[in-house]
């Protein structure tokens, strides 16, 4: 495995720098695998019941940030919002796309909280 070098060894441009996120997936979740863990979360009555569902499905599993969002917008509560953001950031495939959960808060103060802990991470 080479990482930041051309497949010609002969290539003058060789990464030298330091990497501080590398992530390596297989895909993510499908349309229908999305679909069922939406219908699960959609049957719960509580957010607490929605969460523990949504990080039984998300830990072993990688995902797209308009997918986290999708389930972000199933929660009732901010705070469970917040922290599903805040579990499922280590998980999607795509994190320089993770300004698309923003669109599922209703306070700014959610999204300045999300980026910091993102900094932090």
């Amino acid at each position: 495995l080479i990482i930041g070098q051309e497949l010609d060894p002969g290539a003058p441009d060789i990464f030298n720098g330091i990497m501080d996120d590398l992530r390596f997936y297989n895909r993510v979740l499908s349309n229908s695998e999305m679909n069922q863990i939406l219908d699960a979360m959609h049957c719960a009555w509580f957010d607490s019941d929605r969460l523990r569902i949504a990080k039984q499905h998300i830990r072993h599993r990688h995902l797209a940030s308009h997918q986290v969002r999708m389930m972000m917008e199933e929660f009732d509560f901010e705070s469970s919002r917040l922290e599903l953001a805040k579990f499922a950031y280590a998980s999607v495939s795509d994190p320089h796309n993770y300004h698309l959960v923003n669109s599922a808060f209703c306070f700014n103060s959610s999204i300045r909280e999300l980026e910091e802990f993102i900094c932090r991470h």
